[in-house]
């Protein structure tokens, strides 16, 4: 029985470690982009607060600047959907394209939009854009 025991722990912390080392060896989804494609991918993922995406955008090592909004307002996003079936934040882009409407109270303007991306040289781009953000 003991050895029995033992076999399924040892298969089960098998597989986890298999599993976690094959997903961090997988590429980022933007390993087939062109740069200006993962530029735009950042601030896409910073607008729909998909933390995963945006630091998928960035080299690795790098952390985003906003990772800590951005994790903060997708938690407050997601509890006051559970709760009052409300999305409290409204990305500025679909917010411009619908005429800007008032905001409901409770509700917060956050993200990115007009981004212009302007090519300096072959490493270095300039992004200029309207920064949305209720801080």
């Amino acid at each position: 029985m003991m050895i029995l025991i033992i076999s399924i722990a040892v298969i089960l912390v098998s597989a986890f470690t298999i599993s976690r080392i094959k997903e961090s060896l997988e590429p980022p989804y933007t390993a087939g982009f062109d740069q200006n494609g993962i530029i735009t991918s950042y601030y896409i993922a910073q607008n729909d607060l998909n933390l995963e995406d945006l630091e998928a955008s960035l080299a690795k090592g790098v952390k985003s600047p906003v990772s800590t909004e951005v994790t903060t307002l997708f938690v407050t996003r997601q509890t006051r959907k559970a709760y009052e079936n409300k999305n409290s934040v409204i990305n500025p882009e679909i917010w411009v394209k619908e005429g800007r409407k008032a905001i409901e109270e409770g509700s917060i303007i956050y993200g990115i939009d007009d981004v212009k991306i302007e090519k300096l040289n072959d490493t270095q781009y300039k992004v200029s854009s309207i920064f949305y953000t209720p801080l």
